[in-house]
């Protein structure tokens, strides 16, 4: 139980991902999970938020149980030092923090990265544990219950949420630039957006992955770009080569025969080149390492007046390497088979750029 979620509770070893295996076990041995908010995020706010509602939605989808408490009781939900409860058979267990007072902030309890930062984390006695699962069972009683629908993204002029299913059989769900032609199928695609002006491509990871550069070249080079038009990758340096460095390949050798899809400092730079110059006859493309890049990756585009909207901004959930290959899959990476993990893109259109991070 939590006071409201962030995104960040979606992410790796974070809490999300662990309770979604509780429900939705391999092997079958799934466990009934049960999640008490006290906000829910909605479907019409900010790119952040209307993807957090859309990663709710599939958690619920996938069998986790989520209400919502009365307003009344969203301080004592807060206020709880207890947040993740268990209860087998007849014994019960419950992990929480609690506030020092010597932190200037009150701990994090959405279930990110820093969840019970500022706090001291505890479990409970079995006597505490019995407790608060008491009161919590309560809390849920009394409180509203959420079903899949209520969050169901509505897509309008503006915004459109596309909900990418783990191993979805859709044949453009494994393919970035195949998936936002088909959502831009109304405009013609992304050729028919108009010309671009500027854009940026934020994603501290795309360097690394064999996959998400090719997707990357893939996509700039469907759309069509006024003269002089600048676009730029912001990103972080890949790892370096091993002791002793690497061996210089050609990208048609990296393209041809790589059967990994992770990237190092040489592979990457020749990539990174290989990209520039396949553009360069469109856009004038630059790689821009920096020492902080935001986590969310975003494609952000300016457009020409003529064209049919001023700008997009693309939230891509997990990059543009979303695609996985079955593990008997062999020879190079990118001659597949490939099946999408799940995914979440937010379009929108027509939103200022002059807030985004890395966008001056």
């Amino acid at each position: 139980m939590a006071p409201e979620l962030s995104l960040a509770a979606f992410e790796g070893n974070s809490v999300m991902p662990r309770v979604r295996h509780r429900a939705v076990d391999p092997e079958g041995k799934g466990v009934p999970v049960r999640l008490l908010l006290g906000k829910v995020p909605g479907t019409a706010g900010s790119q952040e938020e209307t993807l957090l509602a859309s990663k709710l939605r599939q958690l619920m989808v996938d069998g986790v149980e989520v209400r919502q408490v009365a307003p009344s009781e969203v301080v004592a939900l807060g206020a709880s030092r207890w947040h993740v409860l268990a209860k087998k058979g007849g014994a019960f267990s419950a992990l929480g923090g609690i506030w020092s007072g010597e932190s200037k902030e009150q701990p994090d309890t959405r279930f990110g990265e820093s969840w019970l930062s500022g706090a001291l984390s505890v479990e409970a006695t079995v006597e505490e544990a019995k407790k608060a699962s008491n009161w919590f069972d309560g809390l849920w009683a009394s409180s509203t219950a959420l079903q899949a629908a209520n969050l169901e993204p509505k897509a309008t002029e503006r915004v459109t949420v596309i909900e990418v299913p783990y191993q979805s059989k859709v044949a453009h769900h494994a393919n970035p630039k195949l998936l936002l032609e088909n959502a831009f199928a109304k405009e013609g695609g992304l050729q028919g957006l108009g010309k671009v002006t500027r854009l940026v491509y934020v994603d501290r990871y795309v360097p690394r992955s064999l996959l998400g550069l090719h997707s990357l070249e893939q996509i700039l080079g469907a759309l069509q770009y006024v003269s002089g038009a600048a676009a730029k990758v912001v990103c972080q340096r890949p790892e370096l080569d091993g002791y002793g460095g690497a061996t210089l390949r050609s990208a048609e050798q990296i393209l041809t025969s790589s059967t990994e899809n992770n990237l190092l400092e040489t592979d990457s730079s020749v990539m990174q080149q290989w990209a520039v110059s396949r553009l360069k006859n469109k856009v004038s493309l630059a790689f821009s390492m920096d020492g902080y890049v935001p986590h969310r990756r975003k494609l952000l585009v300016q457009f020409a007046p003529d064209a049919r909207y001023k700008t997009l901004k693309v939230l891509f959930d997990q990059g543009l390497d979303w695609m996985k290959r079955p593990r008997h899959a062999f020879g190079p990476v990118l001659a597949g088979p490939f099946v999408p993990g799940e995914t979440h893109i937010v379009i929108t259109r027509n939103d200022p750029l002059e807030k985004e991070e890395r966008w001056k």
